[in-house]
């Protein structure tokens, strides 16, 4: 989903900072002393977690902590729900992006396979509400963005399939239905449909499936501001009311916090597929009132009500920061940086047990404890640490590197690996050179004309320069190279 490539372009920014001539030599010169250090051998776990931890240590502990539900059998999260484990994947992504860490791959693999055959799961991903299918969805686009795998991608496509048929007209004149019961028409499985639809589009080579998949989005997101969920504060309530199906209108229930960030996320991916300013800026005024108005005085993010039973609510908070986060990659404002830093650091304070297991209520104190809650934590330490993981120092960046030349790993992270390396050797550059001014966009990398780059190789709307084509171009899917698209 949306997650794993804007996360990357945390790393890849400060190339746009660079002069052209010397810094580039400087740069290719800084790269090939730290490609060359990373031919090293096969990384023991443990040393892979020593370089976690010297700069994640908060994440890492609440992973630690999550894991201990994690079910290999089921390849679900114990004590808590279905969608909720498809929330702890997209979570384990993450901290596997963020990190470094290859330690968490084969939990991925083994809930693609065990999660669809286990006596609580479903085949396909596939069950009675169209939210839930979203979940999974999103969170296979993610570990897809993450391991390059195309399994990950098609698991993805098929649950999509299968949401489109939610898609009806007569009551309200379009929109998902929330169950294949057809009771309601609510804001959740129709942000996730858009956000599916819109990432989906972003990662397809080609017409005319990405054609299709953009078509979907547009629709959705149409139909989404015409129903009024959004209010007057820029929340998006509940739901419609479909009492009356040919005048559907906002329901005025509840603002839950996870529906301000699933709509961030969707529109993120639908402006990268389709650039329009006007959908960053209707993120921002939604970010905005969810930290206007689900605030405490400390501004400390909690739901509109104090309902925190059971295991949907719990998991509400992680989702609206882990989109801010995202947000803040694509239109940075100080003022989410220390919102994310505010509330991290208040849950890591007082709502954190001797277990490393966290709460309800991110200013504390702990309530109870249990995989929705701490994978929601999760989600906000990554946020918090994503931030800080910018400004790592050199070494721990250098030696992440070294799992570029494991044998045996995937080719996608070691793409990520090399990513890493990259980002060194840019803030190496940026050091001894500065800002430049008047920066221009350079040349789309070499390669992109032939193996299908990701978008932001080739839109002038990202003013990202020149970095080599096999950091963004995807994993080839097919035999032979395919064209790229929009050259």
């Amino acid at each position: 989903m949306l997650f794993g490539s804007q996360l990357d372009r945390l790393l890849v920014a400060p190339w746009r900072r660079r002069k052209a001539h010397g810094s580039r030599r400087l740069l290719l010169g800084c790269l090939a002393l730290l490609m060359a250090a990373s031919g090293t051998s096969v990384v023991a776990q443990q040393a892979d977690r020593a370089v976690t931890n010297s700069n994640l240590h908060r994440s890492q502990a609440a992973v630690d902590a999550l894991q201990k539900w994690y079910g290999p059998t089921s390849g679900l999260y114990r004590t808590t729900g279905w969608w909720n484990s498809a929330n702890a994947i997209t979570a384990l992504a993450n901290y596997s992006r963020v990190s470094g860490s290859q330690e968490y791959l084969p939990v991925f693999a083994n809930t693609l396979s065990a999660a669809q055959s286990s006596a609580s799961g479903a085949p396909g991903f596939l069950n009675k509400y169209y939210d839930d299918e979203g979940w999974w969805a999103l969170a296979w686009i993610d570990v897809f963005d993450l391991t390059g795998d195309p399994r990950y991608l098609e698991a993805a496509r098929d649950i999509f399939q299968d949401m489109q048929v939610g898609w009806e007209t007569a009551t309200c004149g379009g929109g998902v239905w929330w169950s294949k019961d057809k009771r309601d028409k609510n804001a959740i499985e129709n942000e996730l449909f858009l956000a599916v639809a819109a990432s989906l589009a972003n990662r397809d080579p080609g017409d005319p499936a990405r054609k299709q998949d953009l078509d979907w989005a547009q629709k959705e997101w149409e139909w989404f501001q015409s129903t009024g969920m959004i209010n007057g504060d820029n929340l998006v309530n509940d739901g419609v009311d479909i009492s009356d199906p040919a005048h559907c209108t906002n329901n005025g229930k509840a603002t839950w916090t996870y529906n301000q960030g699933v709509i961030l996320g969707a529109l993120i991916e639908l402006n990268r597929a389709a650039p329009n300013p006007a959908l960053l800026r209707m993120a921002s005024s939604i970010a905005d009132a969810a930290i206007a108005h689900l605030t405490d005085a400390d501004r400390i993010l909690h739901e509109p009500d104090d309902a925190h039973n059971g295991a949907d609510v719990p998991q509400f908070k992680g989702i609206f920061v882990r989109n801010l986060m995202l947000l803040n990659v694509v239109a940075p404002q100080a003022r989410y940086r220390s919102f994310i830093r505010a509330n991290a650091d208040a849950l890591w304070l007082h709502n954190r047990d001797a277990s490393g297991e966290f709460g309800f209520w991110w200013q504390g104190p702990v309530d109870q404890v249990d995989g929705a809650r701490q994978s929601a934590a999760l989600d906000l330490l990554i946020a918090a640490d994503a931030l800080g993981s910018a400004r790592q120092t050199v070494a721990p960046l250098a030696s992440q590197s070294s799992l570029a030349s494991q044998p045996g790993t995937g080719r996608a992270v070691s793409r990520r690996s090399i990513l890493s390396t990259w980002a060194i050797a840019l803030r190496m550059v940026s050091s001894s050179t500065g800002p430049t001014q008047n920066p221009r966009r350079p040349s789309p990398p070499t390669g992109c004309a032939s193996r299908c780059p990701d978008p932001r190789c080739s839109s002038p709307t990202r003013g990202i320069a020149a970095i080599p084509a096999s950091i963004f171009c995807p994993l080839p899917v097919r035999t032979s190279p395919p064209q790229c698209a929009r050259q």
